[in-house]
């Protein structure tokens, strides 16, 4: 009778304990997730290839290099705001008669990201940028004169901005970025200034 009993509850125990044996076999170790950004500020410096399209008195077409400093924030895992600002490293000479340069630019942009792995995120900005730029062009008469005119060659300083980009994790708190955007367009010569960005930022 004891020997019954005993077999019985042994079974009984045997039994309970098989769902939870079950369970832990299915379960799986828990991936790692990227770390939280949220409330953190940034700085970051960048070169940029500003490519100029629909331009008139010279080429179709010109590039001016830049060079920037930035300023943000990660509001939280997902937004973030951010202030740009830089200047052409010097004019850049399209023809012996005409020089275009970037006196400067101020953009303002606020922006959504995303964690697609551990060490990268990608992202994507909406703003306004307020462009100052120049034009010289060289003029020479038959008497042997030389004339030379500078003036803006955007007719509207501030324009609508956009950017999408993508950064790694380098060491540390720094991360290398790339990007490609829209810096101005504008509304009443039609001048388009596309960017290609590269930059290297630091968070804290």
């Amino acid at each position: 009778m004891h020997r019954a009993l005993a077999v019985l509850i042994c079974a009984a125990l045997l039994l309970a304990s098989l769902p939870g044996v079950a369970q832990q076999r299915q379960q799986r170790p828990q991936e790692r997730e990227a770390d939280s950004k949220a409330g953190e500020y940034y700085l970051g410096v960048l070169g940029s290839h500003f490519r100029h399209k629909n331009l008139s008195g010279g080429n179709n077409k010109a590039t001016v290099d830049t060079a920037a400093f930035m300023v943000g924030k990660f509001l939280n895992d997902y937004v973030k705001i951010e202030a740009r600002g830089g200047s052409a490293l010097s004019p850049t000479e399209e023809t012996p008669d005409f020089e275009l340069d970037i006196d400067y630019y101020a953009s303002a942009y606020i922006g959504v990201y995303y964690h697609w792995t551990l060490f990268s995120r990608a992202y994507a900005q909406f703003g306004m940028s307020h462009v100052e730029t120049t034009a010289t062009r060289t003029s020479e008469d038959d008497d042997g004169n030389v004339t030379v005119t500078e003036e803006p060659y955007l007719e509207t300083g501030m324009s609508r901005s956009w950017l999408v980009g993508t950064d790694v994790d380098l060491i540390g708190n720094a991360a290398l970025f790339v990007e490609y955007g829209q810096l101005h367009q504008d509304t009443t010569s039609h001048i388009r200034i596309r960017q290609w960005n590269l930059g290297l930022r630091l968070d804290f």
